[in-house]
């Protein structure tokens, strides 16, 4: 075993080859290793001849737990009996599973407590105590070994990252785009900067600022996703090599970098924040590496010359043919002026459907696209263009008049973008309207927006809206939750229409996400307005959608964008949908992340936090737990729910309900401070599981549920709980 232990090349192989000797060594059924994660937590590292389903999911460490009590132990714990067992409560899945008897071990280095070592039998009394000593020299001999593989790793690990962040280093980053270009296959770089980084560190001091970056590079590399490879250059500069030479792609990628950064950055009593620039670069066949950080460098440079929040691309390269470009950004002559106006001249339309919850199309989005086997055919590089030409209102007249006069069926709803920058002549929005009249008037326009327009121009963008109302047009607000303002901008457009970001269709963003589609579910609740779950490619994304509100959808899985005959024909034949009040529907599953949500807001000592459970086998260990934690620091927590007792338990009060009381079909979580009143109210749709159903059962529980932060309302729910206490 010594021997097979020190040629292992990984902690893996270690505990992989150490749970197979153990095993065959002391005549057992099975064998697990854990890895300690913290003092409340543990975690599944390997496991041999074990026939569970368990995921290997951090688990807590309660006091009473047989895991407490090896890692309490500096020998060897033997149970004979587990059932029979007084010292601790064995864990579930063990006798679950049928295991009679155990021995484990904790296992400790030279830097402490590592984790437990355990062998199974389903025999009672299967190990001898006499045997003891040899497993813990076996044992000690496994910790040294991962020791020395662990410091291994380490070093290596410190050679390729970032020492603060844990991205990958300059050197690391830069031998991966030297590797990436040298495949000839498609790579691409964004190069981003912070914005108001450095006022951080100056008012803040730079403890902070560094907390500040590892939450930043944290949100990259979520971002980014696994196939791309994020670095930290130095200071508040970072890298990203994609695999990929999509600029449409890209800029959405760019996109939603920003958007991460730009999330509020909370610490401790702290809200900082901080913005991105971004330089995107596509490398051309020769590129060097350097070749291309000197592109990047200088699309970064015009990103920041442009102001916060801004992606630039480097010119030179059109991705989608490979050709180099006839637009250098230093140059306005007459002849590169010349292609944008000529390539405005013949810009067109392309649609995608926008469908309601049965796939019936109801509307369709215009979107631009340049003259076919152009330079400037693709839409980001076209407007790039145009914006760097000074022909961005001209461009934007042009697109709206090809939408107009597409001829969408008048039943249809056809939504365009509008960019407020275009509107910088007072006569522009009587053009605009003239081109709508010209083009037939279409009955059922909707306007989309950003928030990022408020920001930059709120004057204009608003006056932009009352011209459109004016119309009888739609607002629309479009990528919502892809910036941290995106709820300001809700209160000051009073949108029509809200368009999700496709990171919370797609679940990321975390406590940003939650916080987001909270506030655009109760805003879409009060106003009665559409909600339409953007980049759609998936059921799942679809279900996701619903979850978050949407009553409309929009992506790949319903249609790409494509001439307006392809997308109408198919649903020529059929009637207009009627739209329908379907109520919004959620899994148990779906909803723990808004009760957690909640729960998180409960954080001064004015609080008052309550929560209605409908059983007593629904107030988990974990719940228990967590609500004895907020009970701590809030001035009242309390729970409800049949069989729970009138009592309180460690500052939580508990009261019981009938199973007859409305109470015992809803989970109620409901918040209410000097600064926040917040409930989630739900009630299940279909029978409660029985305590018997598999976990999978429990967490697919049906429920119709809504958000609610009118003060009146969540006053009136937290009263009907209050009255059972």
């Amino acid at each position: 075993m010594a021997q097979a232990i020190w040629a292992a090349s990984s902690t893996r192989e270690i505990w992989d080859v150490a749970l197979r000797e153990l095993v065959l060594a002391f005549d057992a059924d099975a064998g697990l290793g854990f890895v300690q994660l913290s003092a409340q937590r543990l975690q599944i590292a390997a496991r041999h001849r074990w026939p569970g389903d368990e995921h290997d999911a951090p688990m807590p460490i309660a006091p009473d737990s047989q895991a407490a009590f090896i890692l309490g132990s500096s020998r060897p714990v033997i149970s004979p009996d587990l059932l029979a067992e007084r010292r601790f409560l064995p864990a579930a899945p063990i006798t679950r599973l049928g295991y009679s008897s155990s021995m484990s071990v904790r296992l400790t280095s030279s830097t402490g407590v590592m984790g437990l070592l355990g062998v199974y039998s389903r025999r009672a009394n299967a190990f001898d105590p006499a045997v003891a000593n040899d497993f813990a020299t076996l044992a000690d001999m496994v910790a040294k070994g991962l020791d020395q593989a662990q410091r291994l790793a380490a070093t290596e690990y410190r050679a390729t990252h970032d020492e603060l962040t844990g991205l990958l280093s300059r050197s690391a980053i830069l031998d991966q785009l030297e590797v990436s270009l040298g495949s000839g296959a498609p790579t691409s770089v964004l190069s981003i900067d912070l914005d108001g980084f450095k006022a951080i560190n100056d008012r803040h001091g730079h403890p902070v600022g560094d907390q500040v970056l590892q939450v930043i590079a944290e949100r990259l590399r979520t971002e980014a996703g696994s196939s791309a490879h994020v670095g930290r250059l130095g200071g508040d500069e970072f890298f990203v090599v994609c695999a990929s030479d999509d600029l449409v792609d890209l800029h959405l990628r760019a996109e939603h970098l920003i958007g991460a950064c730009e999330t509020l950055v909370t610490l401790d009593a702290l809200e900082l924040e901080v913005s991105a620039s971004i330089g995107l670069a596509v490398a051309d066949p020769d590129d060097s590496p350097h070749d291309l950080l000197r592109r990047v460098d200088r699309a970064l440079y015009r990103a920041k010359g442009d102001g916060r929040g801004r992606v630039r691309t480097a010119p030179g390269t059109d991705a989608g043919s490979r050709r180099p470009i006839v637009l250098p950004a230093a140059s306005v002559g007459d002849a590169t002026v010349s292609l944008v106006r000529e390539a405005i001249g013949e810009v067109r339309a392309v649609f995608q459907p926008i469908v309601d919850r049965d796939g019936a199309l109801v509307g369709v989005e215009a979107l631009t696209r340049g003259p076919v086997g152009s330079p400037l055919e693709t839409p980001n590089v076209l407007f790039e263009a145009a914006t760097t030409f000074g022909c961005l209102p001209e461009l934007e007249l042009a697109a709206k008049r090809a939408a107009f006069a597409a001829g969408v069926p008048p039943q249809l709803r056809l939504f365009v973008n509008l960019e407020p920058a275009a509107v910088e002549r007072p006569e522009w929005l009587d053009e605009l309207a003239d081109a709508w009249l010209t083009g037939g008037a279409h009955p059922l326009v909707t306007v989309e927006l950003t928030e990022r327009a408020l920001i930059a121009s709120p004057g204009r963008l608003l006056h932009t809206v009352e011209f459109c109302r004016s119309l009888g047009w739609s607002i629309a607000l479009d990528d919502v939750g892809a910036r941290s303002d995106s709820v300001a901008a809700l209160r000051l457009v009073k949108p029509d229409v809200v368009k999700l970001d496709i990171s919370l269709i797609q679940g990321k963003g975390g406590n940003h996400a939650t916080r987001v589609s909270t506030s655009v579910a109760t805003y879409g609740d009060r106003h009665q307005i559409d909600i339409v779950a953007e980049g759609v490619e998936h059921p799942e994304q679809m279900v996701m959608g619903e979850m978050l509100g949407a009553n409309l959808f929009q992506g790949y899985r319903f249609g790409r964008p494509g001439p307006l005959d392809a997308i109408t024909s198919a649903s020529a034949e059929r009637p207009p949908p009627v739209a329908t009040a379907r109520p919004r529907v959620a899994t148990k599953r779906q909803l723990l992340a808004i009760s957690r949500h909640l729960e998180s807001e409960a954080t001064s000592s004015d609080c008052v936090l309550l929560a209605s459970v409908q059983h007593t086998r629904f107030y988990t260990d974990r719940t228990r737990r967590q609500y004895e934690a907020l009970a701590r620091r809030c001035a009242f927590v309390g729970v409800v729910g049949q069989e729970l007792g009138s009592t309180t338990h460690n500052g939580v009060r508990l009261a019981p309900v009938d199973a007859g009381d409305p109470l015992a079909r809803r989970w109620w979580v409901v918040l209410l401070s000097s600064h926040a009143s917040l409930a989630m109210l739900a009630e299940e749709l279909d029978e409660p599981a029985s305590p018997d159903a598999p976990s999978t059962a429990e967490a697919d529980r049906r429920f119709r549920y809504r958000f609610v932060t009118e003060p009146d309302e969540v006053e009136a729910a937290a009263l009907e709980l209050f009255a059972r206490f």
